[in-house]
């Protein structure tokens, strides 16, 4: 168990720190000690136990004991030095740098079980959006005919809420030459922030047309029958609320811009 007397060591993470004062603000030495395991990992370990003496003590011999200052001789060296345990070392060991000629102690340090830093709480997944249920051309079209409402038992509200996301792809469609008069759009929607497990989007209000339902995060794809002026809302039924509208709008491209544009 020889020791190294060298220049003051560079150790990866000093664990335990122990040092004494020959009178006030003067300390004798400073005697480190570095458990090498990871948190969680049961003794034996290996430390790498380090010392230093201050400039105002006049010792130029240390020996690090175990246990005890008249204890079993771990290393020995000078005013600085390191020496690296096998895997003996276990917690409530004790290493005592000790003056070599008087014996006094000049720093002790008892070990403890490697720290273990807080593991970072990690986010939660993001929920994956589900294709949703969403009607056919032809059962949009009877479904327009004897259109499905809310059941009216109690008022439903009508609140814009900004965390509901609501979207259109393509949000609206320009055409040059021969008029569009209908074409197929995917909506989005995302409602998760409110707390809800399903969510239902209609055509034309709810006095309109269900489009679609699913949960709280999903996403449906139109046949070939959207027309320009149609709006799609976003509906809550356990919360009985609208929270969110779209309107998709077809035009032709010599209009610079849409009307609902800045």
């Amino acid at each position: 168990m020889a020791g190294r007397s060298e220049a003051w060591p560079q150790l990866a993470g000093l664990a335990l720190l122990g040092c004494l004062f020959l009178g006030p603000g003067a300390r004798a030495g400073e005697l480190f000690v570095e458990l090498m395991a990871d948190c969680g990992v049961e003794p034996p370990f290996v430390a790498e136990v380090a010392w230093q003496l201050a400039d105002e003590t006049t010792t130029s011999a240390v020996e690090v004991r175990i246990n005890d200052p008249a204890g079993t001789v771990f290393a020995a060296g000078g005013v600085t030095g390191q020496a690296e345990t096998g895997e003996w070392a276990r917690p409530g060991m004790v290493f005592y740098l000790v003056d070599r000629d008087s014996g006094a102690v000049l720093a002790r340090v008892e070990l403890g079980h490697p720290e273990c830093e807080e593991e970072p709480a990690r986010p939660a997944p993001e929920p994956v959006p589900q294709r949703a249920e969403a009607a056919s051309e032809g059962e949009m079209a009877r479904r327009v005919r004897e259109p499905r409402r809310p059941a009216q038992t109690e008022p439903v509200r009508f609140e814009h809420d900004d965390r509901a996301r609501l979207v259109l792809t393509p949000p609206r469609l320009r055409y040059c030459g021969l008029p569009v008069e209908k074409t197929e759009i995917r909506v989005d929607w995302d409602v998760t922030a409110l707390d809800v497990d399903a969510a239902e989007v209609y055509l034309q209000g709810l006095d309109g047309t269900l489009f679609a339902s699913g949960t709280a995060t999903g996403w449906a794809e139109t046949g070939e029958w959207v027309e320009d002026g149609f709006r799609f809302v976003l509906y809550l039924p356990e919360q009985r609320r609208v929270v969110a509208e779209q309107v998709f709008r077809i035009l032709p491209c010599n209009i610079a811009e849409y009307p609902d544009e800045d």
